[in-house]
């Protein structure tokens, strides 16, 4: 999630200008390749795009952090033309902003909110909660939400998980502030500590403060991030969420401000990540650290593994919260975006001795991928 306040991001004519790269960096040479980023949504200036949940029938759901039309809106990809964007939930209070945003089941969900301080960062203690909305309810207004939780002992709620083993499914919720792990209960919204390990903490004070941030599961373990310390990491946890033993730090990483992330399957622990500071999405293994795509503060991805192709070939969507350009007689500023890439997974793909049978994108579904470059993106 959340990143600088005052980041510098290129122009977007110069970011959709920019040429991509072919080299693969030494160690690298199973890394999975991409092609030139298209924006779908260009959003209004001061509107910060935080984070993305990809849909089943391939819409994305958008959480806006600052700025915007709403808390919450619903991206549709259009066979032909700029997508489309409906409003799902606007909160009276302008200063509350949505992060984290998770599927429990089919078309429900639950998002963090927080309210903005001073500083995007600056959040008034135990104003974090969890709300759920059910996309089955959506007529084309807004979309009522139901509060599941007042996260009173929170200080800035950010990336979100669920637990998988359990049923009933608990919420795990990175405090990016605090350096914890919460366990939210999404039927009674009760809350406790999941994890308040080292490694989730930022040990390095700085105006910015923000240690742990996305946070995914995979197998018995929950993946993070950690924006302060530039670290990657992992933890076993229980069926219920709780950390069961150390946690393990992967990689140190080379490009600065981590955000959210995506963990890929199959063995080994790669991920794709977007860093806000560095303007970018990045492979990252224990051997290979790999530019992707550039865009304006990157704040997050997500791969829409149902609409991967035969040929390993899989959209990756991001979002990005804009910011500030130096511009003559003084800065100015430019909205966040939605935006996808193709990335090629399949060097990587070969390099397994086996395919994950959890993994539902394999061996590849055909779905309504559609190519999108040359195409307006839609302007709010």
């Amino acid at each position: 999630m959340l990143m600088l306040l005052f980041s510098y991001v290129l122009p977007l004519s110069l970011v959709a200008a920019i040429p991509f790269s072919h080299h693969t960096p030494s160690g690298c040479s199973n890394a999975p390749s991409s092609d030139p980023l298209q924006t779908l949504v260009h959003f209004a200036d001061g509107t910060w795009a935080e984070n993305l949940y990809i849909r089943a029938d391939g819409s994305i759901i958008v959480s806006l952090y600052e700025g915007g039309p709403g808390q919450n809106v619903l991206v549709t990809p259009q066979a032909e033309g700029p997508a489309t964007v409906q409003v799902l939930h606007r909160f009276p209070n302008e200063k509350i902003g949505a992060l984290g945003i998770v599927e429990l089941e089919p078309d429900v969900f639950y998002f963090a909110t927080v309210e903005r301080g001073r500083l995007a960062t600056d959040s008034p203690p135990g104003t974090g909660q969890v709300w759920s909305f059910n996309l089955n309810d959506f007529s084309g207004t807004e979309l009522p939400v139901r509060l599941v939780s007042n996260l009173t002992d929170s200080i800035l709620p950010n990336g979100m998980t669920t637990t998988q083993g359990q049923s009933p499914k608990k919420l795990l919720v990175a405090d990016s502030q605090r350096g914890v792990i919460w366990r939210v209960d999404p039927d009674t919204g009760a809350f406790d500590i999941a994890s308040n390990d080292t490694l989730l903490h930022n040990l390095t004070s700085t105006l910015v403060g923000l240690g742990v941030n996305g946070v995914h599961t995979k197998d018995d373990f929950l993946y993070f991030t950690n924006t302060q310390e530039n670290l990657f990491g992992r933890m076993p946890i229980s069926d219920s969420g709780l950390q069961v033993g150390p946690a393990e730090l992967l990689n140190n990483l080379t490009f600065t401000g981590v955000d959210d992330f995506t963990v890929l399957p199959g063995p080994g622990n790669a991920a794709v990540m977007a860093s806000d500071p560095d303007n970018g999405t990045f492979f990252e293994s224990q051997s290979c650290t790999k530019r992707l795509a550039t865009t304006n503060g990157t704040t997050a991805n997500k791969i829409a593994w149902s609409q991967m192709k035969p040929n390993g070939v899989v959209p990756v969507y991001l979002t990005s919260e804009g910011g500030f350009m130096d511009e003559q007689p003084g800065p100015i500023t430019v909205g966040g975006t939605l935006s996808v890439f193709e990335m090629d997974l399949s060097p990587l793909i070969s390099s397994w001795s086996h395919k994950p049978s959890s993994w539902k994108g394999w061996p590849g579904h055909v779905g309504d991928w559609q190519e999108w470059s040359g195409r307006e993106p839609f302007v709010m």
